[in-house]
């Protein structure tokens, strides 16, 4: 470049300097990321179109959940017994209703980084906005999953207060297990004989992430009951929690033929 135009060599070095320098000073807080992470992606999105257009047979089905846990951190439980079902070897989706995007949004990388690093479960967690329980399982059941990664199981609690419950929530509750027969999905449901409770004492807010800890209840109190029957069937409030000591689990298959 110095032998064609020395000037113009001069020129376009010291314009590199200056836009380093500039950076430098004003220490951007920005990912460059790497190589190895672009090629990552390319793979994935390689095999993943490849195969969309595989046929299924014995040697490529999968057990490939679509668990309706809730924020993953307050169900252990539930979020284990999907990881063992797939043991890794499967696609796991843990699907999240929430009521407004704002929440949706702060909350997602938290969460992620709590099945990664936390849990260490290789699974995925997918919320999803809609004004209600019913109609934000029926999103994630019919969106959910790319080309053959989608999901076939629906995984999902017991409704242990369907005593106290309005019948418009048994109805939601139902509505659920219900539109998974009609997308041909098999249903399991997680059932503690002994009783559940929210979150169990021993996991402190220090082992969670920071925006996880620090997440804040809805003020609007309009949106109260939407909350409440949302996680009556993901885990949250009475109606998902850890066994006692020594307890057995209880789940519930069902399977639609093809």
């Amino acid at each position: 470049m110095f032998i064609a135009d020395w000037v113009a060599a001069l020129v376009t070095f010291a314009c590199v300097a200056a836009v380093y320098k500039m950076i430098d000073i004003r220490s951007l807080d920005i990912n460059w990321g790497s190589s190895g992470q672009a090629f990552t992606y390319q793979q994935a999105l390689k095999y993943t179109a490849k195969l969309a257009s595989v046929d299924d047979h014995v040697k490529n089905f999968r057990p490939q959940l679509l668990v309706l846990s809730g924020t993953p951190h307050e169900r252990p439980e539930l979020v284990k017994l999907a990881s063992q079902m797939t043991h890794n070897l499967a696609l796991c989706l843990f699907g999240d209703v929430h009521s407004s995007f704002k929440t949706m949004k702060d909350s997602q990388m938290a969460n992620q980084a709590y099945l990664s690093t936390t849990a260490g479960v290789k699974g995925i967690y997918k919320p999803t906005q809609a004004l209600s329980f019913g109609e934000g399982a029926v999103q994630l059941m019919s969106a959910a999953g790319i080309g053959k990664l989608t999901p076939n199981v629906l995984m999902l609690g017991f409704m242990h207060s369907w005593k106290e419950r309005a019948i418009s929530d048994m109805c939601s509750y139902y509505n659920v297990i219900h539109d998974a027969f009609t997308y041909n999905m098999g249903v399991v449901i997680l059932h503690a004989p002994a009783g559940l409770t929210k979150t169990p004492e021993s996991l402190s807010q220090s082992n969670l992430p920071k925006s996880v800890a620090s997440k804040k209840s809805p003020k609007k109190a309009k949106k109260s009951d939407n909350k409440k029957l949302m996680s009556c069937c993901t885990g949250g409030g009475e109606d998902i929690e850890l066994l006692p000591g020594g307890g057995t689990l209880i789940c519930l298959f069902a399977f639609t033929s093809t």
